[in-house]
């Protein structure tokens, strides 16, 4: 039988083989000198670092822990290299490590007020194309169009794209988009309110919506009550701009407008009154648990909250809420 405990050795230890020859029964001290234990001695040194090692097995597990840094080892050529799936693994990891400190300092110029150049060259400007059904006419209030203005066509790297009926909404097409949330929370502030307010009330007077960003919920609640007057805040200066430009190119700039501020500051909005209908899709996760930020400009703030929680905009909408007014969130 043979066995090895070089694994359970302290390192000062050397490793041994031991060969036996177990006979009768017999106790291994008791055993005769001709099959008495013969120890082996096959230690081996690392040439990079000069750790001793009890065999070659134990030095190439050595060398796929640490960097390659030796050439030789007992004189030849040390047997392993990194293979093609491990040096290509590396490099991924290299890049994404990269791309991560540039997406964060990009995003906290952005925080602080700065603008951060895109990841990419951005692509020329989209007008985007319905997709609807034949001799269907869209409801609600037209839009006015860009007219003569050019700072309402879309700029490169932008989109213009369809959001209510036939009001469109200006959108990076590297950056944050209007997605299902914000359809839902606009769809369900309307359904809600028609349900409570039944009557002469079937239209808020004064509409809010927290963190606007684009204006996505914001201007969906225009378009549905075309009577109401809407205030947007928006704390990200790339998003509040696009946003008034879309409010602009719907011909709506009389009734509803941004408000460029942080929700959490009660003096932004200290002189707008009180509202009926006050709208916020917050972000869901903390920054503590934030493992990576998306390539996309705006989305870390719409996805952290790096400026405050759910309970930061249920405050807000606590402080300009009327009396029986309704939050949806």
């Amino acid at each position: 039988q043979e066995f090895s405990p070089r694994h359970g050795l302290p390192p000062a230890v050397p490793p041994v083989y031991f060969r036996m020859a177990l006979e009768g029964g017999g106790a291994a001290g008791a055993l005769p000198a001709a099959i008495a234990p013969e120890p082996v001695d096959d230690r081996v040194t690392c040439r990079g670092c000069g750790l001793l090692f009890g065999s070659r097995t134990q030095l190439h597990l050595h060398l796929r822990l640490v960097e390659y840094h030796g050439e030789e080892s007992q004189g030849t050529r040390l047997p392993y290299k990194p293979s093609k799936r491990e040096r290509r693994r590396r490099r991924e990891e290299e890049i994404d490590v990269e791309h991560r400190l540039q997406t964060s300092r990009g995003l906290l110029g952005e925080l602080q007020g700065s603008s951060s150049p895109p990841s990419k060259v951005p692509g020329p400007g989209i007008i985007r194309p319905g997709r609807r059904p034949k001799g269907w006419t869209a409801p609600g209030p037209a839009p006015r169009g860009p007219g003569d203005d050019p700072s309402l066509q879309p700029a490169a790297g932008e989109d213009l794209c369809f959001l209510s009926g036939d009001w469109r909404i200006f959108q990076l097409q590297d950056g944050h988009r209007y997605s299902v949330d914000d359809v839902m929370t606009a769809y369900y502030a309307a359904k809600v309110w028609q349900s409570r307010k039944p009557g002469a009330m079937e239209t808020p007077a004064r509409c809010l919506d927290l963190g606007c960003g684009i204006g996505s919920v914001l201007q969906m609640v225009a378009w549905r009550f075309p009577e109401a007057t809407c205030v947007g805040v928006e704390a990200q200066e790339l998003s509040v701009n696009l946003a008034r430009r879309s409010i602009r190119y719907n011909g709506a700039e009389d009734r509803v407008r941004v408000v460029h501020g942080d929700i959490r500051d009660e003096a932004r909005l200290e002189n707008e009154g009180l509202f009926d209908l006050v709208t916020g899709t917050p972000p869901y996760f903390t920054v503590q648990a934030m493992d990576s930020i998306s390539k996309k400009r705006q989305c870390g703030p719409c996805r952290y909250e790096f400026r405050g929680d759910a309970a930061s905009y249920c405050e807000a909408a606590a402080r300009r809420l009327t009396e029986d007014g309704l939050f949806v969130v």
